[in-house]
This record gives structure tokens, C-alpha cells and sequence, in this order.
């Protein structure tokens, strides 16, 4: 997956989510969200974090909180098809903008949607096991 970071981009607001680590470029972590779309609802999206102190382990979930914007990927599709051949995703989201979450910090559990979707998910199917998931990240900061 080719991910390509504008040099200007709007700043959208902060959001909390849970995410899972799957992949490390640099400061840059490809992460997996599970959004409450709907109630009860668990829309799995990828999620893009600049992790400037390396906080974030691969595999294991965290509870982030930071700015939010968007950046463009390439190869989503394929990337979704190397990840649900590993977990259960119903309804991946498949378009080439992804959040991009950046000055992030570690948060207590918030009743938001990025947080909300995860734990129905864990309440649908269990822990999401993503051992052994290998996705090829790339990173381009466009001037």
C-alpha cells in the first residue's frame, strides 16, 4: 500500500479511536480501526498514525487520540484482501482517503465511534488476531 501525505492539508478535527498496529514505516504505522458506522455497527477502515515516539506495538490495540486529516493510498483494496484472509471483515472501506492521526497520545477507554466499533467487533468475532499479517507500507510526503 502507497500512502502519499500532502504537504498542506486540512486539519479535521481530533478523534479517539482503537486501533491495531500492522505495519511500520519510519514514523508513519498502518493501523486497522473498527467503525461504528451504524449502532452496533464495526466498519473496518485503515488508519494511517504518525508515531514520532514509537509508542505503538505491532499487533497489539491501542486507545489513541490526535489531529486528524486525510491522506490518499493506493493498493487498499489488495491490502483488505491480505487482511480478511486472516480475520473476519464484513464491510471493509475501500476508498483511497484514509485518516491520517498525528500528535498522538495513548487515551482511557471514551465512548466514541472509533472506539465503540472496536469493542463490537470483540463482542461479534473476539479479539482480532492479525499475527502473520504482512502488508507492504510505503510512505510518500509530497512537497
Amino acid at each position: 500500500m502507497l500512502v502519499k501525505i500532502p504537504s498542506i492539508s486540512s486539519y479535521l478535527g481530533e478523534e479517539e479511536d482503537a486501533v491495531i498496529p500492522i505495519s511500520v514505516n519510519g514514523y508513519y504505522v498502518l493501523t486497522i480501526n473498527f467503525w461504528e458506522d451504524v449502532p452496533n455497527g464495526r466498519k473496518a477502515r485503515f488508519v494511517v498514525v504518525r508515531d514520532n515516539f514509537g509508542v505503538l506495538d505491532v499487533g497489539k490495540p491501542f486507545l489513541i487520540k490526535g489531529k486528524k486529516t486525510v491522506a490518499i493510498a493506493e493498493g487498499v483494496k489488495e491490502a483488505w484482501s491480505v487482511v480478511s484472509s486472516k480475520i473476519k471483515v464484513e464491510r471493509p472501506l475501500t476508498t483511497n482517503r484514509v485518516p491520517l492521526l498525528y500528535d498522538i497520545e495513548l487515551t482511557d477507554e471514551a465512548q466514541t465511534r472509533g472506539i465503540k466499533g472496536f469493542i463490537n467487533y470483540v463482542k461479534r468475532y473476539g479479539m482480532p488476531n492479525l499475527d502473520g499479517v504482512s502488508i507492504e507500507f510505503e510512505v510518500k510526503e509530497l512537497v
